[in-house]
């Protein structure tokens, strides 16, 4: 597991399988943001929306600076069309943890998803630069690059 600085944590969680799991972890370990987030990735899973939703506002209750939780709160608030919050939370993930290439690539989702293509070029490359052996953001900005040359030859081909 990985700290919000990108490093390799000091305490691993053990895995979530189950709701009833999660519940018994957050009741004791109130304190413990990773099993409230565990418990909205498990409702979000069996298509509970609220109750996703309500889990990751546990976890914010909890530590309102844990970038986990505003990336996978800012994921369901993305998925239900608050992009206006996921966008808040995202950028404070990015705030409390600018060496994890997950809270630069989500953000570059979001900002494409909203037409802000200059911004989604920044965080994309910014992933990439805070760790250029990461997978998921290498793919991320490969995918981007497709996506802007489509767009450049459409508007070529519109003059």
């Amino acid at each position: 597991m990985l700290t919000p600085t990108g490093e390799m944590a000091d305490q691993e969680y053990p895995k979530v399988e189950t709701l009833e799991q999660a519940k018994q972890l957050i009741d004791e370990n109130p304190d413990v943001p990773y099993y409230y987030q565990q418990l909205g990735k498990l409702q979000l899973q069996a298509g509970d929306l609220m109750a996703a939703w309500q889990a990751y506002m546990d976890a914010l209750e909890v530590d309102p600076d844990d970038p986990f939780t505003c990336l996978y709160f800012g994921n369901l608030m993305a998925l239900c069309y608050d992009k206006r919050y996921a966008l808040q939370l995202y950028r404070h993930a990015v705030e409390k943890a600018p060496l994890l290439p997950a809270v630069h690539w989500c953000l570059g989702d979001l900002y494409r998803d909203l037409g802000e293509f200059e911004a989604a070029d920044s965080a994309y490359r910014r992933a990439v630069e805070v760790d250029e052996h990461d997978a998921q953001a290498r793919q991320k900005l490969e995918e981007w690059t497709r996506f802007r040359e489509e767009i450049e030859r459409n508007d070529s081909m519109d003059e």
